[in-house]
């Protein structure tokens, strides 16, 4: 006789990433053209940081996931993304944002002002329509993330959540976090239009690349300090997902080699140094990919 033993947090969070988040990246590689290369600098099994690019929305996760069959990986995320109220704001926010800057670019820079009223107003519409959907997609959304247990980070601001123990955690156990760099400036007081802060290594007019932030390179430093273990970190350049939704996009993530914190050990601030190495890694490979 069989009983019906209950599945475990671990079970089930494995379950939830294998049939949904699996089979969701399934479907956005499925209408795309996605080529790779560097995949022997991968790492495999045991504890990982992954550091790249973020220039589209949710296609860079899915060509992250997709590439790798075999393991979990376990993304950090904007902490909004764990409750389905702020879910539904995070949304609503990104509606607005959106419009204005459409409004912005169709009236010009001597209209701004009255860019955002149009925006404001369009995007009131949208989002009272658009109720129905939102609400449902935003608690599935919030119940997901939560179930993979994803780490959730403060991405406006001062970090006050426990990231990095979290994270840390899971190295500990053998298992590869994820750090997607999108980034922000936060001294532009309109919160509701912010702009992309570029890498400073690209070139003149190029984008895609927003400057790294310090968390992956914080958790490496603090895996040595703490517990003795040089995290191998890896570069991951992810290029051709800008454009939101449109289909048959030539999509390439390009792997390079892992570097370590632990030669950079001796330098006045090891993170900082270990951030403009991979920093200046991946737009190299953004921009010959």
């Amino acid at each position: 006789m069989t009983l019906n033993r209950k599945e475990t947090h671990e079970e089930r969070e494995k379950r939830i990433y294998d049939h949904e988040a699996r089979f969701l990246a399934a479907q956005v590689i499925g209408k795309n053209r996605l080529t790779w290369s560097g995949l022997e600098n991968k790492i495999t099994e045991g504890p990982n940081i992954i550091v790249g690019n973020h220039p589209g929305y949710q296609e860079d996760i899915s060509v992250i996931i997709s590439l790798y069959p075999e393991r979990m990986l376990r993304f950090t995320a904007n902490k909004e993304l764990f409750e389905k109220e702020e879910v539904n704001e995070l949304i609503k926010r990104t509606v607005v944002s959106s419009s204005r800057k459409y409004f912005r670019k169709m009236l010009g820079k001597r209209l701004y002002e009255a860019a955002d009223v149009a925006g404001d107003v369009f995007a009131e519409f949208f989002n009272f329509i658009s109720g129905p959907i939102r609400n449902p997609w935003a608690k599935y959304l919030s119940s997901r993330i939560n179930a993979v247990r994803a780490i959730p980070v403060n991405v406006l601001g001062t970090n006050s959540t426990n990231w990095k123990d979290v994270a840390a955690s899971y190295l500990q156990k053998g298992e590869a976090v994820v750090f997607l760099q999108y980034n922000k400036d936060k001294k532009d007081k309109d919160l509701k239009i912010r702009k992309h802060v570029r890498s400073k290594y690209l070139p003149e007019g190029e984008t895609g690349v927003d400057e790294f932030k310090y968390g992956a390179f914080k958790l490496a430093q603090y895996m040595k300090e703490q517990y003795g273990m040089d995290v191998p970190v890896t570069p991951v350049s992810i290029k051709g997902t800008k454009f939101f939704s449109l289909p048959f996009k030539k999509i390439k993530v390009t792997f390079g080699e892992p570097l370590f914190i632990a030669p950079y050990m001796s330098e006045p601030d090891p993170k900082v140094a270990l951030k403009e190495k991979a920093e200046k890694i991946v737009v190299g490979m953004y921009m010959n990919s």
